[in-house]
């Protein structure tokens, strides 16, 4: 299987390096820009929980090597096209692939997104067709160091059909990614994935943009905690008003979670942190990322489609809503809007 990955940064060069080095060929593709900054190094690394690295090529993708291209390049046929852009660059990254792919009677072609929130299938189906689009998810968190490496954690990725179980060709992708070393399970309801994902990340990363805490410091430290606890409980009743039921997952035990009082769910998150610091340095939420770097963030994405999901089903979530309103409020592109308006 030839991989496509849709976004030159932490995530995708560390899914692209990974496979690669596992012999699988793989293009990483972007906008010129970054393309050209990728295609000078000449090899990329990956750190940190993992340790990996391939040579960087262009032209037509090879095993062993991260081919690099531009959006709007021909993809080879078959190819799984993975996105891994921010939730907020998607939109403009899947109508600049439409239209070189897929080619015409190139029938085992197909797409998956691993944007947070939940807006990615609905997107992709737009854009390529129900037929070709599969649900993804990952727990793995990355970011990119000055030298153009990806420093990487180690998290489960899940992969599954939008209508309901497994198939062929996510099945195929997930034991390549395992094969490569990335942590990957075929999920029989990717739905219920996408939901407990989004609710750890609604509380995660509303905490985290607010406090500017990493999260190894926001899951030890009780108050923290207990927002939570309430966050995930109000992103979990859009879910349940949704009639999608929140299962428990590796690294994503959300359905215990939200059984357990937030005072139970304090003691039992802060007795798994490790008792000594780690020499590791902080890793933060990939919105606290895009704060402290002046960029736009996910939150219209996230926050405000859970949201608009929730008045839809007339559920309340008073609490998200503050939260959102509150990030939206220091978003640097909600910023650089009102100085256009003024």
């Amino acid at each position: 299987m030839t991989f496509v990955l849709v976004g030159t940064g932490a995530l995708g060069r560390t899914f692209g390096t990974m496979l690669a080095a596992a012999g699988h060929p793989v293009l990483l593709i972007g906008r010129p820009s970054a393309a050209a900054a990728l295609a000078r190094l000449e090899t990329i690394h990956v750190r940190g929980a993992v340790e990996s690295s391939a040579p960087v090529r262009t032209g037509r993708p090879e095993p062993g090597a991260v081919t690099v291209g531009q959006l709007g390049d021909e993809l080879p046929r078959g190819a799984a096209v993975l996105f891994t852009t921010k939730a907020h660059q998607l939109a403009e990254a899947a109508k600049a692939v439409a239209p070189c792919w897929p080619a015409d009677g190139d029938l085992t072609a197909w797409t998956a997104g691993f944007q947070n929130g939940l807006l990615t299938g609905d997107l992709l189906a737009e854009t390529f067709g129900a037929e070709r689009v599969a649900g993804a998810s990952t727990v793995l968190g990355a970011r990119r160091a000055e030298d153009g490496a990806a420093v990487a954690s180690v998290g489960m990725t899940y992969l599954g059909e939008l209508d309901g179980g497994r198939s062929e060709r996510v099945d195929a992708a997930a034991a390549a990614f395992r094969d490569a070393g990335l942590p990957c399970d075929g999920a029989q309801d990717i739905r219920s994935v996408l939901w407990a994902k989004m609710c750890h990340a609604v509380a995660v990363f509303g905490i985290s943009a607010l406090t500017g805490l990493p999260s190894a410091q926001i899951m030890a430290t009780r108050p923290l905690l207990h927002a939570y606890s309430t966050l995930i409980a109000e992103a979990a009743s859009v879910a349940w008003a949704a009639g999608i039921a929140i299962e428990d997952y590796p690294d994503l035990p959300m359905r215990t979670y939200l059984k357990l009082p937030a005072s139970e769910l304090a003691d039992r998150l802060m007795a798994g942190r490790p008792a000594a610091a780690s020499s590791a340095p902080p890793s933060f939420s990939s919105i606290a990322q895009d704060l402290a770097a002046g960029r736009p963030t996910e939150h219209d994405e996230i926050f405000g489609d859970l949201l608009r999901r929730a008045g839809r089903l007339g559920v309340e979530i008073p609490r998200i809503s503050l939260v959102r309103d509150l990030v939206a409020g220091i978003d640097p592109g909600t910023l650089e809007g009102r100085r256009h308006d003024a």
